[in-house]
């Protein structure tokens, strides 16, 4: 059961043109499909509750960062790990890097329908609140073009990182 679970991610993983498929086709159906409904919450609303859903998805993305150079970390200063206990860490690194670029792609997705809702809701003036979404959702843009060709060219991982920082920046100005 865990080999296929892995060999499944990893299929997935190294299939961008279908993950990608499959997300765009799962967002317009899911705003297409609201707004046919007439769903009695605002849209503002339901922006506001998938934009809950990216921030989730971008949490997804940070374990396995925060989990990997944690065990990193854990290995230079040689600290003992019980034996029984080192697995668990391998195995969330192993999986969480699997769903790292899945979450990303979708995060990507979910934050464009929350702009979608939100515009469609109606923005009334612009603000420093609504330039910082633009400018976290173009670092999230920047983000990924870098992740999915990490695996070529190893000296894009520090600029994925440091956009990462840069989007979490944003991200904190646009909540506030």
């Amino acid at each position: 059961m865990e080999k296929l679970l892995y060999n499944n991610l990893l299929r997935l993983r190294n299939h961008y043109l279908l993950l990608n498929s499959i997300e765009i086709v799962i967002a317009i159906i899911i705003f297409e499909a609201i707004k046919i409904t007439e769903i009695s919450l605002h849209y503002r609303q339901i922006g506001k509750f998938i934009g809950n859903i990216a921030v989730i998805l971008g949490v997804g993305c940070l374990i396995y960062y925060v989990a990997r150079e944690l065990y990193i970390y854990i290995k230079k200063k040689n600290i003992k790990i019980p034996m029984n206990n080192e697995i668990f860490p391998k195995k969330l690194i192993l999986y969480s890097g699997l769903l790292h670029p899945v979450l990303g792609i979708s995060m990507f997705y979910v934050v464009l329908l929350h702009a979608g809702f939100m515009i469609t809701g109606g923005i009334k003036h612009y603000n420093f609140s609504i330039i910082a979404g633009i400018m976290a959702g173009i670092s999230l843009l920047i983000m990924l073009i870098l992740g999915m060709n990490i695996n070529k060219y190893k000296w894009m991982r520090k600029y994925h990182r440091r956009f990462a920082y840069i989007l979490i920046f944003f991200y904190i100005v646009h909540m506030l």
